[in-house]
C-alpha cells in the first residue's frame, strides 16, 4: 500500500510540471512565430 502511495504522488506532481512546461513552450512558439513573421519580410527585404 506504500508503494501505492508513492506512485500515485509521483504521478501528479510531473502532471503539474507538465501543464506549466506546455505553457511555456506555447509561450515559446507564439513568440517564435512572431519573430518570424517580422524576420521574414525582412530578410526577404534583403535579399
Amino acid at each position: 500500500m506504500m508503494r501505492d502511495g508513492v506512485s500515485n504522488d509521483i504521478l501528479v506532481i510531473p502532471i503539474a510540471s507538465d501543464t506549466t512546461v506546455i505553457t511555456q513552450v506555447a509561450v515559446l512558439f507564439l513568440s517564435f512565430d512572431l519573430t518570424v513573421i517580422i524576420a521574414v519580410p525582412i530578410f526577404r527585404a534583403l535579399i
